[in-house]
């Protein structure tokens, strides 16, 4: 029994070399660099904001588009303050994969009863803030960061996030890779 399973290894590992070297080298599939998927992302992105017509359209230095389609009348939001922020994220399709907002997932006949539906709070730093603690991306956090400058209480923007400052090449259960992210936030309260 011992010795026919050997050579049924040994068999099974000379067919696969024998695969391999059929395929020959011109198989290989050279993957593209952030870079080449960054600026592949930014046409894509681009595409997206002249259709939905939006104008004023901010950059941040890691390419993160945003605008703020409502500035807000309530509170000001300031650098230190601590900031209660509802979100809503989707894909280009505007499919939603994420939300803080229980009538949104009610609405798309998504409602989680184990999903924690609350803003998410924070410290509105000028050099960011560490989300990655609470399980956001890095573009987000660009993003809001920068967004939030432009908002009071009760505003509203849309955030639009190259793939390699989201998920990557990596994904996760719900985020296909290289999928370019659409983050809606809404500060709804600050503390001064």
């Amino acid at each position: 029994m011992r010795r026919n399973l050997k050579w049924q290894l040994i068999i099974v590992g000379l067919l696969g070399v024998m695969l391999l070297d059929s395929c020959g080298s011109d198989t290989l599939v050279e993957q593209p660099s952030n870079i080449q998927i960054l600026e592949e992302d930014l046409i894509e992105i681009q595409a997206y904001i002249d259709n939905k017509g939006y104008t004023d359209v901010d950059t941040t230095t890691s390419r993160v588009r945003f605008v703020v389609l409502d500035e807000g009348n309530g509170e000001a939001i300031e650098y230190n303050d601590i900031v209660s922020v509802h979100y809503v994220g989707r894909f280009l399709d505007e499919e939603i994969f994420d939300t803080s907002i229980d009538t949104v997932d009610i609405n798309n006949d998504s409602f989680d009863s184990l999903s924690r539906y609350q803003p998410f709070v924070f410290t509105h730093t000028e050099s960011g803030w560490a989300l990655e603690t609470l399980g956001f991306v890095q573009g987000f956090a660009d993003g809001t960061t920068a967004s939030l400058k432009q908002m009071n209480v009760g505003g509203m923007a849309r955030m639009i996030i190259p793939s390699p400052l989201g998920y990557g090449s990596s994904g996760n259960a719900v985020i296909p890779s290289n999928s370019i992210l659409i983050f809606d936030v809404y500060p709804v309260k600050v503390r001064k």
